[in-house]
């Protein structure tokens, strides 16, 4: 039991030391060689468990919010963790063959990041890669996902015996390590109110609206509210050339709404030369949606991305014939958003997935990353640096500008 419990802090306390205000994610790196640490598969269990779970540990009220039970936002934040801890778990290595180990680690690794367990495992430790490896790209992620196990396997089994058997030498090493690696990350700071918010004379907006537009009237007043501010923006040595808006901003976007956009923004736009980037709901087929986030240029043209992953429960329904987001993770995932600039464009709960930013850096090309979430139902900040700093990592690893244009609840 004692074991158990220490395993339990260490992942809670590297859950909230990776990912916190001022915390650098680079210590989620740490993660995989305090798993194979553990003696057992209970302990490795606990240690992850605990671990995902401290990542989001502002979870229960903002699903609760959603859900409008807070039971059930807590059941949504223990359900995230057990599955997450369990796909770990199925690959913890026994000691008693010791090639095991770096084969185990490499695929705990390789499993979590590809395998739909992506779906609901935030803060995997290749997220922090970036922080600690800025620029390297394809070469940074090839060394993580060959380093990691190599470097497990000789912390558990080629420490010479006189260590290994001296009580707490490992730990030692570890946390030795661990400072080395925070103090060399680069950090998070969630008080910078100008992170993530300009790139160029690309710019975001951040509101504090709310949820989705009740009816029609909040739809149009929301509207002619990004009409005042794209204009205020225009010009200028530190105007906007393009303005980014949150995710799912003007609610449902049908032929009325597209009137009054016409109206109140592109009939200005195109004089500015501007381009305008919205997020809204968009309904394919009776039944099926597309979080989606549309493109209007200044020429006239306009295209949509669509998030190729949407929440699950929330919107990732396949068994609701009512309401279901369908995923499509080969999707395109980049437009162009101003002359010459081609940007990745991140969805809401994508962020989290290493899997669809790696996707995109291997399929498509592009010079930045744009994300746009909708944050109305957490009145926790710390929500917004956790998510952020997934995508902010990313980023960072293949040498690119991001930004992210949010919604929150409202003053």
């Amino acid at each position: 039991m004692g074991q158990t419990l220490f395993f339990a802090a260490v992942g809670s306390g590297l859950g909230v030391l990776a990912w916190g205000q001022y915390s650098s994610p680079a210590l989620a790196l740490l993660l995989p060689l305090l798993w194979v640490m553990a003696p057992g598969r209970m302990q490795a269990f606990v240690l992850t468990l605990t671990y995902h779970l401290a990542v989001v540990r502002f979870l229960p009220p903002y699903a609760g919010t959603w859900f409008e039970s807070l039971a059930v936002g807590i059941f949504i934040w223990l359900g995230l963790g057990i599955l997450s801890a369990l796909a770990w778990t199925l690959f913890w290595p026994s000691r008693k063959r010791p090639w095991m180990t770096p084969v185990a680690v490499f695929l705990a690794l390789l499993v979590t990041i590809v395998s739909p367990v992506a779906l609901v495992m935030p803060g995997h430790p290749i997220m922090g890669l970036g922080f600690l490896w800025q620029a390297g790209g394809w070469v940074a992620v090839t060394a993580f996902l060959l380093l990691t196990p190599t470097l497990a396997y000789a912390l558990v089994h080629k420490v010479p015996p006189v260590i290994r058997k001296t009580p707490g030498v490992q730990w030692v090493a570890l946390l030795l390590l661990a400072t080395v690696v925070g103090l060399g990350g680069k950090k998070l700071d969630g008080d910078d109110a100008t992170r993530g918010r300009v790139a160029g004379r690309i710019g975001t907006v951040h509101t504090q609206w709310g949820g989705f537009p009740t009816d029609d009237t909040e739809s149009v007043q929301r509207v002619m509210k990004m009409g005042t501010m794209v204009a205020s923006l225009a010009g200028g040595s530190d105007g906007f050339d393009t303005v980014i808006f949150p995710e799912t901003i003007i609610g449902r976007y049908e032929p009325g709404i597209h009137a009054i956009i016409k109206k109140e923004i592109l009939s200005s736009s195109a004089i500015t030369g501007q381009t305008v980037i919205m997020g809204a709901e968009i309904e394919t087929d009776a039944g099926r949606f597309q979080n989606a986030a549309i493109i209007f240029r200044p020429d006239g043209s306009s295209s949509y991305i669509s998030a190729r992953q949407t929440t699950p429960v929330a919107n990732w329904r396949p068994w609701d014939s009512k309401a279901h987001y369908p995923a499509d993770w080969l999707g395109t995932s980049t437009a162009n958003v101003q002359r010459g600039v081609r940007a990745r464009i991140m969805l809401c709960s994508e962020e989290y997935m290493p899997i669809m930013h790696l996707l995109s850096e291997a399929r498509e090309e592009q010079q930045m990353v744009i994300a746009m979430a909708n944050r109305w139902a957490s009145h926790n900040d710390l929500s917004t640096t956790v998510q952020s700093g997934h995508t902010e990592g990313m980023a960072l690893l293949f040498g690119r500008n991001w930004l992210r244009a949010e919604n929150k609840p409202k003053k």
